[in-house]
């Protein structure tokens, strides 16, 4: 029995991904403050037009990733891992309790009761030892698809955020802005830069 049991245990044990939710919470502390810098740059953005666009647009989305985050992180708190630990209180329960009846079993048969008797009790017990197997891999399964399930669904939604933020910051127009930059400064424009200028005009209406 011991050698039914205590892989179980260990096995349960492993998987409880309680380092993927301090890690989330890590990762969303950072972002967090990532955000909130974007925000700020794009606060003090005063000629860069494209820029300061771009870095609202690109806080916004990562804010939205982290309150997603913090969906998904709930989530793992109050499902996945609620029902691994409920999971592995139900596993000691009935482990306890088949324990005691293969304790039974084995008096029974130190005591060399009837064979037919012992047969029974032996049928018995392999019978419980199948039911035990069978809850055991079934709930374990049911708990592990919601929680990859969970996962799927948390890095699908967070690919989408961050792709439009990588679109939005793709918007920026750094000669642009730049030139805006100069006009400020009342600074006559160079030769070299000029030319730059106008190259980047150029390419700019051949995309458009």
């Amino acid at each position: 029995m011991a050698g039914t049991g205590a892989p179980t245990k260990e096995y349960v044990d492993k998987t409880i991904p309680e380092q993927d939710k301090l890690h989330s919470s890590k990762q969303r502390d950072n972002a967090e403050a990532i955000a909130a810098t974007l925000s700020a740059c794009a606060s003090s953005e005063k000629h860069e037009k494209t820029t300061k666009l771009a870095l609202t647009q690109a806080a916004t989305i990562l804010a939205n990733v982290e309150e997603y985050r913090d969906s998904h992180v709930r989530n793992l708190e109050d499902h996945v891992l609620y029902e691994l630990a409920r999971f592995g209180n139900q596993h000691r329960g009935s482990q306890t309790d088949l324990r005691k009846s293969f304790g039974q079993s084995q008096r029974s048969r130190t005591r060399k009761a009837a064979s037919a008797g012992s047969e029974g009790q032996r049928q018995q017990f392999s019978r419980q030892l199948l039911e035990f197997e069978t809850r055991r891999v079934t709930g374990l399964r049911s708990v592990l698809v919601n929680y990859v399930f969970s996962e799927l669904a948390w890095h699908l939604k967070a690919a989408e955020l961050y792709s439009n933020a990588f679109k939005a910051l793709q918007t920026i127009d750094e000669t642009g802005d730049v030139e805006e930059f100069r006009r400020s400064l009342q600074l006559p424009r160079d030769g070299a830069g000029a030319e730059k200028l106008d190259k980047h005009r150029q390419h700019s209406s051949t995309l458009s």
